[in-house]
């Protein structure tokens, strides 16, 4: 994480609005956690009925006795109507996911300048520090690979570093809180689900490693792509005139073709984060439906209706998880472009201002001659 410190110091004056924003994510991800848990009283409606809904569980769980007296208090207040019983569990339901999706647009209000500032004052840094540069660092650096730190870099980190910004908080609060409420929901079920994520862990982690040594060759081609074509331009006439323009051309074909390799590999790397992840989550969903049946079928140490509302909390947990291992992938992706950058940041100034020079604010007098 060393290489996003620079990332983290543009956005630690604005701790207010990161702190502002974690609370609009935590009040959209508690409202989408009560639009979820909406869905065991509404089953326990439908399919136990009236003569049934209200009669006591299989468990005298923790959750059990929490969906009870909300039913009683529920039932209380709509007169013991089914009906009216149905329209309240919809409307909490709607109600829910507005709140929701609300709060959500209200974090993205506050996140998206945030993103825009630190590319920003990234990209202002970087050409200040081109000013500060003694001349002697361009002639032992080729100007084509300059630009393009300056350009595609810049615009690799916008992407894929930035760009993921929001899940850095987003995804990992979302994933704590719906674990939180699994496990009070069943302590059995989730200790299952801890035995199988350190596999998903460890298959993304095998192949998002790769994927930076790619994107670090990617970007030291692309600079080299620029390289010769600034040379083209700037010697074009030399060119020419000596007849070289077959030289060049395979120089530049060469550099070009293995960019394209490079870029085709994280490509095929970089497509299978979103595919792999569901397709893991998906099999975990399998295990524990699996698992959940047995304990409520043979062991009876879970109830119908709470192996519900889990699978439902649980496939919630896919979409965020799976957004932050792609996140991961760009994360990987982009830390190339940042350790480029990082190198012109970091050059050494040679040539700096004595401490305890005087300073001139008008000429005054002649030039001396020797």
């Amino acid at each position: 994480m060393k290489k996003y410190a620079r990332v983290f110091a543009y956005l630690r004056p604005h701790r207010g609005q990161l702190l502002l924003y974690t609370l609009f994510i935590l009040l959209s991800t508690v409202f989408s956690t009560l639009s979820i848990g909406m869905l065991m009283p509404f089953f326990e409606l439908i399919f136990v009925g009236q003569s049934k809904i209200m009669a006591a569980a299989s468990t005298d769980s923790n959750i059990d006795q929490l969906l009870n007296s909300a039913m009683a208090w529920a039932r209380r207040v709509t007169d013991n109507d089914n009906m009216k019983l149905l329209l309240m569990i919809c409307s909490f339901m709607l109600g829910s996911i507005f709140l929701k999706n609300l709060f959500l647009y209200f974090a993205y209000y506050i996140l998206n300048p945030l993103k825009n500032l630190v590319v920003t004052q990234m990209r202002a840094d970087l050409y200040d520090k081109v000013l500060k540069l003694p001349i002697g660092y361009f002639t032992e650096r080729r100007k084509g690979d300059l630009m393009s730190r300056v350009t595609n870099d810049l615009a690799e980190i916008e992407i894929s570093v930035v760009g993921t910004l929001e899940g850095w908080i987003r995804d990992p609060l979302q994933i704590i809180v719906y674990l939180g409420v699994l496990l009070y929901m069943s302590w059995q079920l989730t200790l299952f689900i801890f035995l199988l994520l350190p596999i998903m862990g460890f298959i993304i982690g095998r192949i998002s490693r790769s994927l930076k040594k790619q994107s670090l060759a990617a970007a030291n081609l692309q600079g080299d792509t620029v390289s010769v074509l600034d040379e083209t331009l700037a010697g074009l006439r030399v060119i020419k005139a000596f007849n070289a323009e077959q030289l060049l051309r395979s120089r530049f074909f060469d550099i070009n073709n293995r960019l394209l390799h490079t870029r085709n590999q994280m490509g095929y790397r970089r497509d299978m984060a979103s595919p792999l992840s569901e397709t893991l989550g998906i099999f975990v969903f399998a295990c524990v439906l699996l698992y959940g049946g047995h304990l409520v079928l043979n062991e009876a140490a879970l109830g119908g209706k709470v192996l519900i509302g889990f699978l439902g909390m649980f496939y919630n947990i896919i979409n965020p998880a799976k957004t932050l291992s792609t996140s991961f992938y760009n994360m990987q992706k982009g830390s190339a472009a940042i350790g480029r950058i990082e190198e012109v940041l970091q050059a050494p100034l040679v040539v700096t201002d004595l401490p305890q020079a005087s300073k001139t604010s008008a000429f005054t007098t002649t030039i001396s001659r020797f």
